[in-house]
């Protein structure tokens, strides 16, 4: 999840800093403060709609990139179709 969100940051050019408590030698004690603090029925909705709009934005960048394929695919044809034109004189 962690990779995903630091991926997610990065193509909105979002720089940021994340700790991966999974990695940090004090992460178990600091999971345990975050659960406290918040209650550990929030911070599971918050990972959960974080995962949902996660998966989300990819759906839209890949509908625009997607949408930007098939553009550049169009143009090609144009410039295609205009060669040939071009060929046959």
């Amino acid at each position: 999840m962690c990779h995903a969100v630091k991926r997610l940051f990065c193509g909105m050019g979002v720089h940021t800093t994340v700790h991966e408590l999974d990695l940090d030698p004090c992460g178990r004690e600091l999971e345990r403060v975050l659960a406290r603090l918040v209650g550990p029925r929030e911070l599971l909705v918050v990972l959960r709609e974080a995962r949902r709009n996660s998966v989300r934005l990819r759906a839209l960048q890949q509908r625009e990139e997607a949408a930007h394929v098939v553009e550049i695919e169009r143009r090609f044809k144009v410039f295609d179709d205009l060669i040939q034109r071009r060929a046959v004189w």
